[in-house]
């Protein structure tokens, strides 16, 4: 299989077999499931430390996230200002993963991450909010896809919120992100979002609408001829 233009990860289109701890059955002790279906993968992964108790946590954003919605009514001034509040304050440090790293208040006092330690604290600060956010995990596009219910395919969380319109995905991890607009390595066909109920559903991670680069210029042409001025370009 060689790479080709247009395909994001050729390895995508390779068969492959992988495995991982299905569910533990011992006699004397209590029938564990891990992966088996979709329920038990969402039930596995809020019960990690470093995942579901991350979300309870707000105590250390209370008050911040207070002011920062005072006069805000509509569900996307609120996604809005609490996205770029967190893109502001925390910075990624390149590090993947769906469970945190330094834990959420610790990431938010030091301002940086991984990308679990950004995108659950952003949940939560959505979830403060009045929203219905939840987190959504994905596999990057140099990881693979994540086909069949598995913990170990996904490698990154961002996060998905309800609106009446369909679910709005958000990443803080990268500056230019904004809501429906991800970072190329999150755009990897599916993700899978999860509640702590857990449910889960499917989540499509490609863009419904085509890109735009738009390129803008000014400038002068002086009487000898020289040009002066700039160009600015939009993606």
């Amino acid at each position: 299989m060689r790479d080709e233009s247009y395909v994001n990860n050729i390895k995508n289109y390779c068969a492959s077999i992988s495995h991982e701890l299905e569910t533990i059955s011992i006699p004397g002790t209590f029938f564990k499931s891990f992966s088996t279906n979709w329920p038990a993968v969402a039930k596995t992964i809020y019960e990690y430390e470093d995942f579901g108790p991350e979300l309870n946590k707000t105590g250390y954003f209370e008050e911040d996230i207070k002011l920062l919605l005072e006069g805000k009514i509509k569900p996307e001034d609120k996604m809005t200002a609490i996205l770029s509040h967190v893109k502001n304050n925390v910075k990624w440090n390149n590090y993947v993963g769906y469970g945190c790293d330094k834990g959420v208040r610790k990431a938010y006092k030091e301002k940086i991450g991984n990308c679990a330690d950004i995108n659950l604290m952003l949940t939560a600060m959505l979830r403060y909010s009045g929203l219905e956010a939840n987190p959504v995990l994905i596999s990057t596009r140099s990881n693979g896809i994540n086909f069949f219910p598995s913990t170990e395919g996904f490698n990154y969380v961002i996060a998905g919120v309800q609106t009446p319109t369909g679910i709005a995905l958000l990443d803080a991890t990268d500056e230019f992100s904004t809501i429906n607009v991800l970072p190329l390595r999150d755009l990897n066909w599916i993700g899978r979002l999860i509640r702590n109920d857990g449910t889960s559903e499917t989540v499509d991670l490609m863009p419904k609408k085509n890109s735009n680069d738009l390129i803008s210029m000014g400038f002068d042409v002086k009487a000898d001829g020289s040009i002066e001025g700039k160009a600015r370009r939009q993606y």
